[in-house]
């Protein structure tokens, strides 16, 4: 799990990502007063192509050779040190280790078709009216946004889950939602699996913590006492 020291640097360092690029797009459109629709959107800053980003593997996401080699060395039944383990190597990753900047990550959200942003967004905008979060604000993204989505995908290809995607907007959540990588990875792992008739999403739940998914990409994270009656 995440120390409580790096959840507060995390916090500081992330307390943004969809607004660090969109939401400074959005003011500085209405400063200048340019429609909505030419506002900017998240861009694809690599050589990669849209069908590469969107199977990004861990070689181009991670430049650790040595972590790199650790993590596709799969381990689809660990044990609780094994996975201790994991996340201790995989939560000293540092920003010049993460190979793909959090502009391209945003815009893979952008790609994704399991990804309705406008459903995603009422969701969000639902379970912050249910509990109390933290305001998505500042100009902090990076180190946050790539350190947390790398730990995430790390974490599922190292146990054997690397057909699931973590999102940028996965991740925005994390920090706003003080959810911890482990927290993911044990929802998945060891939760029970629901369906969430009103957004049409898979909903893995442990001990707290629920994990949307729809397709093959984990979209959204939460807190919740236990699970919504809605869940089936």
């Amino acid at each position: 799990m995440i120390k409580n020291s790096k959840k507060f640097i995390f916090f500081l360092t992330a307390l943004v990502m969809f607004f660090s690029i969109i939401g400074t797009s959005a003011a500085q459109a209405i400063e200048s007063n340019t429609p909505p629709e030419e506002i900017t959107q998240p861009k694809n800053l690599t050589s990669l192509s849209d069908k590469e980003l969107l199977n990004l593997d861990i070689d181009d996401l991670i430049k650790d050779k040595k972590l790199v080699s650790y993590i596709e060395n799969e381990n689809t039944n660990p044990t609780t040190e094994e996975v201790k383990k994991a996340e201790k190597l995989i939560e000293d990753l540092s920003e010049s280790d993460i190979l793909i900047d959090d502009e391209t990550l945003a815009y893979i959200d952008t790609i994704n078709p399991d990804i309705d942003q406008e459903i995603l967004d009422q969701m969000d905008q639902d379970i912050d009216d249910e509990q109390l979060t933290y305001e998505v604000e500042g100009q902090f993204a990076g180190l946050a946004a790539r350190v947390i989505l790398s730990q995430v995908k790390s974490l599922l290809k190292k146990f054997g889950i690397k057909a699931l995607k973590p999102s940028f907007h996965l991740v925005v959540r994390m920090v706003q939602r003080n959810i911890s990588p482990g927290d993911v990875l044990d929802a998945i792992r060891k939760g029970k699996k629901y369906y969430d008739p009103k957004y049409k999403s898979t909903v893995y739940y442990y001990k707290g913590v629920a994990v949307a998914k729809k397709g093959n990409t984990l979209t959204t994270t939460y807190r919740s006492k236990k699970p919504k009656a809605r869940w089936k």
